[in-house]
């Protein structure tokens, strides 16, 4: 009926004096008659019971209710339900005489139902009489009229202002003729007037909508567009049309969709209201922002029934709001970009703001802070300070300018300094509101400025240290203005020099004319601005004391000079230590002796001097013992020793003579005046007899000699050239070699053969330098023979050079040159890693013996080579046997035993060589367990005739059973000294008996042989 729902609000309820089998009941429906009005209605209906059980069944029967009650009002049996209805209803003939009326009906008509019934219409109602008879003719005619409205006419029936609705049924008691009317009416006044109210109010509603200056918006719970007013439709851009049905968030803009979608469901499911700042987006593509609150409308029962937005348009404000901060980023970014921060303090509220520069200058967090405690982030040391220039802008007006340090460090952990610049606000009544300023970091100023302080007070003290004064000449005055310190560089005389003329008297009287030349030169010779002088200052103690000036001229416009400015300064110790250096330069410090330098430049001058028939000699002498005296009495006695030295050698020498220092234990002698050979020899024999005087050094009584080399130069030379200096040292260098290999002692003057074995014997070192590069160098072996069984244990490699010119040249002749000249170390390498890769070709098992020569073990590499020698080759480490002599124990003991421990934790064998020939003492055997002893070859030589080598061959033996170490003799060439040998029970024999020393490639062969033969001696 009104294409809504119904809800039922009451149940069925039996009527007094209703049969079982019938039920009237007025429910409530409810009418929704559209979204913002309800309506409650009360209807009259026939419920039939059509199966009266527990579970009751009732149709509602939805007949019009004047058709109902025509059937009803024709049976007598129901008039307990005539007069129960809420319906005035009355029955009118055709004569419009009421036949019936029911109490409602009597209360409308204002009679009696009595006095009604029999009475015409007229009488009755008489007001409404006229509305009603035409109508009540219709129904007499057959036709059912309803919903009649008739108004009150009269205060006694239906009164006056009142509206009532009138049906009308036609009755046909015999079914086919009308001879009565039904008539039904309901007093409708108050539902009109309340109608009337109701859409007054929605008039006033939706006019309040329509005229809000806000967008509204109603919207179901899926965010569906129910309602909006023309406001919203201008804040968006769109039509009611188009915004009806629409889900709100398509005009939302998309980054604000998702927090509004979000916020959206919050509501519906919770209920509770939002407030949001988004933006909507226009069909043009125009953002307008705006403000929304919104929230939900909820039935009786709390369920929320749908939503109700507020939309505020802020567009104006976020733009305002955009520029502000627009306007502020520039601001900040000009401070900062400035290294400015900005802070303000509300006075009123008491609470202050830094901007984003100003926490980071004061070093906080927290962009707020309480006013009270603004001084906080002041250095403590200068908080006191900072509060006293703010009072004086509180009590004086004054400036605010302060500079401080702040509590928080720089980054680099110094001190941060700042400048606050500020200005107070008042109201009228002069009461501080607000105050603003800005922070500029003078951190890098200050710290110039400290820096420049420091450096002041260091150039001050410097100057005073340093005995440095500044002046000033006037030269139209001639007055001298000076500095502090200016007249102690000058001995504070009595009367201190106020003129250039008194400066000068103040000057050492050898300088003056220097001095006064330098001024004049500035004075007078155009082009020249500055003068720097040296000089000395006349000082009455007759001491030298030198000083430096430096002027420089101002000149005035036509170019002369109107004043010198300059400064002066205190140079004796620069003078006094350049003398030291350039006496340090050519004398040697420990003995104050020429040095090398001095040497060369005098004996240069002492030969371009020679005049035709004139000679000098000149004297190379070295110490004879000194290193050993200087190693064991140590470096002091040696110094103390080379000291006494000089001394001896001054005492020897001529007043022309000159006595040098070339190094260590050598000295030099340049002798003029020399007349003959002999004036030569008579001072080298005054210098030997000083020298080997016994000398007494710290309670040490030391002796020992000299060697001297001499050559001579200028006379009749024989090659009639002139003799340069090199020459001349070279040749009393080749003396003193000569001499000294005389073993000391000795003196020698340079011959002109001496010079031919010297370069023969340096071409011999440059061969062998290169020998071992051009592959001159071989290995021959000689085998080691085992005493019992006869077979060949060992073979020892022996080193030859192969000399283009020479030919074979033997170990004895070259192995010394080689440690002599540090070339032992390369060859000594070649051997090892040669013997080892030539070892390991052999078809027998048998060791290899190699020499190491003292020298080699002052070499760190000595280990690592053997090793590298081993790990190339392959040799195993037991088959490799190294032969060392005594002297490697003598030399550096400790250290030469450490590697020897570290070659016997590689695995290889060490041998003795030469036992008996070297260290007397026996107790190194003690120290380290030799796995051989090799007896010399010169106590097998003597063998069998000479009773002490028996003697000696038979304890070595011994000596080698009981410490439990094999013994071998070296140089056996005869049978019967093989027999002695074995008799004595010497373990191996090695000699020309057996084999000379033969190249690898006949090796394999000799084996070969030496196996029958050596049966044959077992």
């Amino acid at each position: 009926m009104f294409g809504f729902a119904v809800q039922w609000s009451s149940g069925a309820g039996r009527r007094c004096g209703v049969p079982k089998h019938f039920s009237c009941s007025q429910p409530t429906m409810k009418c929704l008659r559209n979204l913002s009005e309800s309506r409650y209605i009360n209807f009259l209906c026939q419920v039939w019971i059509v199966a009266p059980s527990a579970r009751t069944r009732a149709i509602l029967d939805m007949n019009p209710l004047c058709d109902m009650l025509a059937r009803t009002a024709c049976m007598a049996n129901f008039p307990a339900l005539y007069d129960a209805v809420p319906v005035g209803l009355c029955i009118i003939d055709s004569g419009l005489r009421f036949v019936s009326i029911n109490r409602m009906m009597a209360a409308m008509v204002g009679r009696p139902a009595q006095d009604a019934i029999g009475r015409n219409l007229t009488e009755v109602t008489p007001g409404v009489a006229d509305q009603l008879m035409i109508h009540l003719r219709r129904a007499l005619s057959g036709e059912r009229v309803t919903d009649v409205e008739l108004r009150g006419m009269d205060a006694a029936a239906f009164c006056e202002g009142r509206v009532f609705l009138v049906s009308l049924e036609p009755l046909r008691p015999d079914g086919q003729i009308v001879s009565c009317v039904l008539c039904s009416a309901v007093d409708i006044t108050d539902r009109i007037q309340a109608e009337r109210a109701l859409w007054e109010h929605q008039e006033r509603l939706a006019n309040l909508i329509e005229q809000a200056a806000v967008g509204i918006l109603q919207a179901d719970l899926t965010g569906r567009v129910l309602l909006v007013n023309d406001r919203l439709c201008d804040l968006v851009g769109r039509n009611r049309k188009t915004l009806l049905g629409s889900l709100i968030q398509v005009i939302t803009h998309p980054d604000d969709a998702a927090r509004n979608a979000a916020m959206f469901a919050h509501l519906v499911k919770t209920g509770e209201p939002f407030e949001i700042e988004k933006r909507y987006v226009r069909p043009d593509g125009s953002i307008v922002w705006v403000k929304n609150y919104a929230s939900a409308v909820h039935d009786p029962a709390g369920r929320p029934q749908f939503i109700v937005a507020i939309t505020q348009d802020i567009t104006e404000r976020k733009q305002a709001e955009a520029a502000r901060q627009q306007s502020e980023d520039l601001l900040r970014l000009a401070t900062e970009g400035a290294g400015v921060g900005i802070w303000e303090v509300d006075r009123i509220r008491g609470v202050g703001r830094y901007s984003p520069l100003a926490m980071q200058l004061v070093g906080t967090d927290c962009p707020t802070f309480i006013a009270a405690d603004w001084t906080q982030m002041v250095h403590p040391d200068d908080r006191a300070m900072v509060v006293q220039a703010w009072n004086r802008v509180l009590e004086e007006g004054a400036p605010y300018a302060p500079e401080f340090r702040t509590a928080a460090p720089a980054p680099d952990g110094g001190e941060r300094w700042l400048l606050s610049r500020g200005r107070l606000e008042c109201d009228q009544a002069g009461r501080p509101v607000r105050s603003a300023g800005v922070f500029l970091d003078v951190t890098a100023r200050r710290r110039a400025e400290i820096a420049q302080r420091e450096s002041e007070d260091r150039l001050a003290r410097a100057i005073a240290a340093a005995r440095i004064s500044a002046w000033e000449w006037d030269v139209a005055t001639d007055q001298l203005h000076v500095a502090a310190g200016f007249d102690d560089l000058f001995g504070n005389p009595p009367e201190p020099p106020r003129t250039m003329g008194a400066a000068l008297f103040a000057v050492h009287p050898q300088d003056r004319d220097k001095v006064r030349a330098a001024v004049e030169q500035v004075l007078l010779a155009d082009g020249v601005d500055s003068h720097e002088v040296e000089f000395r200052a006349a000082l009455p103690h007759d001491t030298d004391r030198w000083l430096r000036a430096w002027g420089r001229a101002e000149r005035g416009p036509d170019g002369r000079v109107i004043r010198l400015i300059g400064v002066t300064h205190d140079i004796t110790e620069r003078r006094v230590a350049e003398q030291r250096i350039m006496y340090l330069a050519y004398h040697d410090p420990l003995t104050n002796l020429a040095n090398r330098r001095l040497f060369h430049q005098r004996l240069e001058q002492a030969l371009a001097g020679l005049r035709p028939g004139e000679q000098l000699a000149l004297h190379c002498l070295d110490l004879d013992q000194f290193k050993g005296i200087n190693d064991t009495l140590g470096h002091p006695v040696g110094d103390a020793l080379l000291r006494q030295t000089a001394d001896r050698l001054r005492g020897c020498i001529g007043r022309d003579d000159l006595v040098a220092r070339l190094g260590g234990d050598e000295f030099a002698i340049i002798q003029s005046g020399v007349r003959s050979r002999e004036d030569a020899a008579a001072l080298s024999r005054r210098v030997t007899e000083a020298l080997d005087a016994v000398s007494d050094i710290g309670g040490q009584r030391v002796m020992m000699g000299v060697s001297a080399g001499i050559a001579l130069a200028g006379g009749n030379l024989a090659d009639g050239h002139e003799m340069i200096a090199s020459d001349l040292v070279k040749n009393a260098d080749i003396a003193l070699y000569y001499a000294k290999a005389e073993g000391g002692g000795a003196i020698r003057f340079f011959e002109p053969a001496m010079d031919d074995a010297v370069r023969k014997k340096q071409e011999f070192k440059l061969g062998l330098r290169s020998a071992l590069s051009r592959g001159e160098l071989e290995l021959h072996f000689q085998p080691l023979v085992a005493l019992r069984s006869g077979a060949v244990t060992c073979v020892e490699a022996l080193t030859r050079w192969r000399h283009p010119v020479r030919g074979w040249v033997m170990p004895a002749d070259f192995i010394p040159v080689a440690e002599e000249t540090g070339l032992i170390a390369p060859i000594g390498e070649w051997a090892l890693r040669a013997a080892c890769h030539e070892a390991v070709s052999w078809s027998q098992p048998i060791r290899v013996a190699v020499n190491l020569s003292p020298v080699q073990f002052r070499d760190p590499g000595l280990v690592p080579a053997v090793t590298s020698a081993l790990t190339e080759s392959g040799l195993a480490p037991g088959r490799l046997e190294l032969e060392i002599t005594e002297s490697v124990l003598l030399d550096d003991n400790e250290a030469n035993l450490a590697i020897l421990h570290q070659l016997r934790a590689l695995g290889v064998r060490i041998v003795l060589d030469d036992f008996g020939t070297g260290f007397s003492s026996l107790s190194y055997l003690l120290r380290f367990p030799f796995d051989k002893i090799k007896i010399d070859r010169s106590f097998v030589v003597g063998l069998p005739g000479q009773d002490q080598s028996f003697a000696i061959v038979c304890a070595i033996v011994s000596m080698g059973r009981s410490l439990g170490i094999a013994i071998a003799a070296e140089g056996v060439e005869t049978a019967e000294q093989l027999d002695v040998l074995r008799s004595r029970g010497c373990n191996e024999a090695q000699g020309y008996l057996f084999s000379r020393p033969v190249p690898a490639c006949d090796l394999p062969a000799l084996l070969e042989r030496l196996r029958p033969a050596t049966e044959l001696v077992a």
